[in-house]
């Protein structure tokens, strides 16, 4: 398995440690439930080498790349300094998703975020694209600090105020990109930079605020509580954005049928947590299947996600009744401008 440069400090920290698509990434450091309420009121920090990074050079064959995204290129712009970066998902010739990536305009090149599982994918994919690529996974290190408490101390950090960086902006100095972005819901930032920024970074917050570190399973569940889809769970290549409630992800032309409709759901009266693909029930009819299940410590009741084919008055697992929502539980606390 393939460790973080910063595996023997993670367990001087008391990691507990799973494979995760090759990679060996901590579970938890103390507790999950704590490490998701440290995120909901203060701060948490995930590393997240497993992501995939590779950055696209803008050469000729660049605009190549468009014919499998949900999202127009020219969509993104930059500036020296200050840039946009974006959501959006892969597509492939039935209009279903092969990955979901973040994409940073740093002005010559774009930077391409994307989930370990299917990084080897997406190499493929953009060699067969013919385009100028680089996989530098190895290099940009990526670290997320997220949680209210996130914005007050990397400005003591970086000496240097925020308030101008909204939700999926970021900023561009001293061989760091600063996104104001993330998936737990909260504000919070992802931070790009080399192993020496980086180490610097986390003794700092360490010698501040103490073992804030997260792990994957705090992840899952914060995404979760604010219905924040994972690929391999919500989405793969047998769902389309449409019926993944992501048709806001989508600006280019392209036509889904919606066979499946993903919704949000607690359990009632019940501790028990539904697991993934277990069968849900519209009275003995078989009418979908759980995606993603959770025990909510703010909630404090098992709650996830599910896909359902056919629309219905009541629904169930087993024995156990499911209340049913079309949003998410909990809200998103981004950063947003003021309409």
């Amino acid at each position: 398995m393939k460790e973080s440069i910063f595996n023997n400090l993670y367990v001087d920290l008391g990691a507990k440690f799973v494979d995760f698509f090759g990679y060996k990434c901590p579970l938890y450091f103390k507790k999950i439930f704590d490490e998701v309420l440290n995120v909901r009121n203060g701060l948490g920090v995930f590393d997240l080498f497993h992501m995939g990074r590779i950055i696209i050079y803008k050469d000729n064959n660049f605009y190549n790349l468009q014919k499998v995204l949900s999202i127009n290129l020219d969509s993104i712009k930059s500036y020296d300094h200050k840039g946009k970066a974006k959501y959006c998902l892969i597509l492939n010739d039935r209009g279903t998703i092969e990955d979901d990536i973040v994409l940073y305009d740093l002005i010559d090149k774009i930077l391409v975020v994307c989930n370990a599982c299917n990084k080897e994918k997406n190499v493929k994919l953009f060699r067969d694209l013919n385009l100028n690529f680089k996989d530098v996974s190895d290099d940009l290190l990526m670290f997320a600090i997220q949680g209210p408490s996130s914005v007050f101390a990397l400005e003591k950090f970086f000496s240097r105020s925020f308030s101008d960086i909204y939700f999926y902006e970021y900023l561009l100095f001293d061989d760091v990109i600063l996104s104001r972005s993330g998936y737990t819901g909260e504000d919070g930032f992802e931070i790009y930079s080399h192993k020496d920024n980086i180490n610097l970074l986390i003794n700092w917050i360490i010698e501040n605020y103490g073992n804030v570190m997260c792990g994957l399973g705090s992840r899952d569940v914060l995404r979760v509580e604010v219905g924040l889809p994972l690929y391999g769970n919500e989405i793969d290549d047998s769902t389309n954005p449409l019926e993944a409630n992501l048709g806001w992800a989508v600006n280019v032309k392209r036509d889904f049928e919606r066979k499946k409709f993903l919704k949000y759901f607690e359990v009632n009266n019940s501790k028990k947590i539904p697991r993934k693909q277990e069968i849900v029930y519209s009275e003995n009819t078989e009418v979908g299947f759980i995606t993603s299940g959770t025990f909510s410590p703010i909630l404090q009741k098992p709650i996830g996600m599910l896909y359902i084919s056919k629309i219905s008055d009541s629904y169930r697992i087993k024995d156990n009744e499911l209340n049913v929502f079309d949003t998410p539980l909990l809200n998103t606390r981004y950063y947003k401008k003021t309409k």
